[in-house]
């Protein structure tokens, strides 16, 4: 902000900082308003230490391929946010839509579990964000917002180690559908484990960061903090209690009891001011409270240096209490409404963090009174917690690429309606009559179908009930390994030499390459391919066992590594880079060397057969797809009856012999004076 009255910073260069170029193992990010195609685009590349293109079809294939990586993700969103203009969600992590019966799921915060490296030593920590900012463009790109960010390590006293782990508890219950939550599941094993209880809530006379979580009212939470008659109190809020006999702000000041108190007014460019007139006469006629406007010079829109008369939204949720010897901040995602003050059981699910600051030299106030220029011009501002012109998402649709099979979870908390009709792109796909309360039910094959084929450009769809308004609902999806890869170009020969290319640098120009190609508009001259050319049959065959011997390497490490998501990436999915997309291709390909082909498959084979003997619970848990990747490799019967012998029980006899000796271990040779 201006005047230096507090910091300024870009919110996505902050998190980047704060992950100082460590991998993220695990992810969790909470939201009220939720924009899916935004947070895939936008916000999710800064987790990962590298670039990505500009082009947005080539930064979703790196980002495809760069989630595999990170163990754990998930987003937790209210129902009722998906926004607008939301872009639908095309990666693979959680989306777990909830929807409470009393307030709304109001929290924004984010969990990355990061993991550190210090010469030999290994320890992770977890970095706790709270903030005011939705997953939208608007939350991160447009307006005015607050954050905290907080680093705890392992092995380290946490002052809001309870809170978290209870915090966790509590969004698991917020879930009434979902049965495992294994991002939340690996942060909660790491607080239980690594992180300690405190001994002491200050430090130097100064309070250590607490966690509010809707234990309870916000003015109890806040009066174990703040001595009454000792600070002056500020409160920047976009959104207030729409009548004029508020008691949100009342019950604050009668519970804290500030010298002074300044209410920011939401004031647009033309002067027109936020809220309730009603309401702001109250609150300028309580005994020393005033309205109070920020800089305009710190909201006003500012691009490439230059500063326009056009003003930012203020977003932004903050309590400030101060005197010339102490601050203490109070943000999140706390409004000055009665159901963001109201304990979480009885309003909205809401998270705020305090923090007290070192106060290093003279504070002022931040918010300008306002004495002399009174606002004529009053549009009361809808809450963000009812800003929703469609009634809420009842049911929740989950697709499971594993089994193909598609199921519903309608909300057991009202009547059951008749029927409802199910629409993608303002065309009807499949009706659901009669509706069932309360459990997973399972679509017939031909709804699955037409989900399994919208999937493909787009996990939004419309939901009609009974003839009433729609609503939106976002489809999760399971089993997002098998789910086709977003371009399907790659020959054989090139997914061999992406499985032989040695460093990340390598194989993300190799896939900046072939990406490119297919997008419309983009091409590159030939001579820039990556792709090599096979001189003679030893090249060609060294190139094969090369990368399946490097594709062996890779699987083995992550299953040692506890990257599983990987292994089964590249051993059992669909993807672009995978296995079984170059078993089909292979098989597909009739045109090409027979040999070559066969000895493809055979490489598949004795890859299979070592990853099976030697991580026997990762063959047990993923069975069916080494079933399905099995089932493939038939082809080698088929391939063999093609290659002409004199009789057929001499190419029986042959092959029984070739394929014995192809599986058969290597040794060397024991050479003279050996030891």
């Amino acid at each position: 902000m201006s005047r230096n009255l507090f910091p300024e910073s870009v919110l996505s260069d902050a998190l980047v900082e704060a992950i100082s170029r460590r991998r993220v193992k695990a992810a969790v990010f909470l939201t009220f308003q939720f924009d899916p195609g935004f947070f895939e685009d936008d916000i999710l590349p800064y987790l990962f230490d590298q670039s990505f293109s500009h082009v947005p079809e080539l930064r979703r294939v790196q980002m495809e391929e760069a989630l595999r990586g990170l163990k754990h993700l998930a987003v937790y969103y209210d129902r009722r946010g998906l926004t607008a203009e939301a872009k639908p969600a095309r990666l693979d992590y959680r989306r777990i839509g909830l929807l409470r019966h009393k307030g709304c799921f109001h929290p924004k915060n984010i969990f990355l579990l990061v993991e550190n490296h210090d010469r030999d030593k290994t320890w992770d920590s977890l970095l706790f964000v709270t903030l005011s900012a939705n997953l939208t463009r608007s939350g991160w790109w447009e307006n005015v917002e607050v954050a905290h960010i907080m680093e705890v390590h392992a092995d380290q006293k946490c002052t809001f180690r309870s809170e978290l782990l209870d915090l966790i508890s509590r969004l698991k219950k917020e879930d009434t559908i979902t049965e495992e939550h294994p991002a939340l599941e690996t942060i909660r094993a790491f607080l239980l484990s690594s992180v300690e209880e405190p001994t002491s809530f200050r430090e130097q006379g100064r309070w250590l960061p607490r966690l509010y979580i809707g234990q309870t009212d916000v003015p109890s939470f806040l009066s174990d903090f703040i001595e009454p008659f000792t600070y002056n109190l500020e409160i920047v809020s976009p959104y207030f209690d729409g009548r004029d006999n508020s008691h949100t702000l009342p019950s604050l000041i009668e519970g804290l009891y500030p010298k002074e108190t300044r209410v920011f007014l939401p004031e647009d460019a033309d002067g027109t001011v936020g809220c309730h007139e009603g309401l702001f006469n109250q609150i300028k006629n309580l005994s020393q409270v005033h309205w109070g406007l920020l800089p305009e010079d710190g909201i006003q829109v500012r691009t490439d240096g230059q500063t326009s008369m056009a003003q930012r939204f203020v977003h932004a949720k903050i309590y400030r209490f101060w005197n010339q010897s102490r601050e203490i901040l109070f943000v999140g995602s706390v409004n000055l409404t009665a159901a963001a003050h109201s304990p979480a059981k009885a309003g909205n699910f809401e998270t705020g963090v305090l923090v007290e600051t070192e106060v290093t030299g003279r504070l002022n106030w931040w918010l300008q009174k306002i004495e002399e220029d009174v606002p004529t011009n009053f549009q009361e501002a809808s809450f963000e917690e009812t800003d929703i012109t469609e009634p809420p998402c009842v049911v929740t649709f989950c697709f499971d690429w594993e089994t193909e099979a598609l199921s519903y979870f309608w909300d057991p908390s009202n009547s059951a309606p008749h029927q409802a009709e199910v629409f993608a792109q303002n065309v009807p796909k499949f009706l659901i009559t009669p509706i069932r309360l309360g459990k997973w039910v399972t679509l017939p094959a031909e709804a699955a179908q037409s989900i399994k084929d919208l999937l493909t450009s787009t996990s939004l769809v419309e939901v009609c009930v009974d003839g009433a308004a729609p609503f939106r609902a976002l489809v999760r999806e399971e089993g997002m390994a098998r789910k086709p890869a977003l371009f399907q170009s790659l020959t054989p020969e090139e997914i061999l030499h992406y499985w032989s290319l040695l460093s990340p640098e390598q194989r993300e120009q190799f896939m900046a390459y072939k990406a490119l190609m297919d997008i419309d508009g983009y091409a590159l001259p030939q001579t820039s391919s990556p792709s090599r050319t096979v001189d003679s049959m030893f090249d060609r065959f060294a190139g094969i066992f090369h990368a399946f011997g490097r594709l062996e390497t890779h699987v083995r490490e992550s299953l040692e590594s506890d990257h599983e998501n990987e292994a089964v990436y590249r051993l059992l999915g669909e993807k672009h880079d995978s296995l079984p997309s170059l078993l089909d291709k292979v098989i597909k390909d009739e045109e090409a060397d027979r040999v070559h082909r066969y000895v493809t498959l055979l490489c598949a084979t004795q890859l299979l057969d070592r990853i099976e003997k030697e991580y026997t619970d990762f063959k047990t848990q993923h069975k069916e797809a080494f079933k399905r990747v099995r089932e493939r490799l038939d082809a080698l019967d088929q391939i063999e009856a093609g290659f002409t012998f004199e009789t057929p029980e001499i190419r029986s006899e042959f092959f029984t012999w070739f394929r014995e000796m192809f599986f058969k271990p290597a040794k060397l040779p024991k050479t003279e004076g050996a030891v």
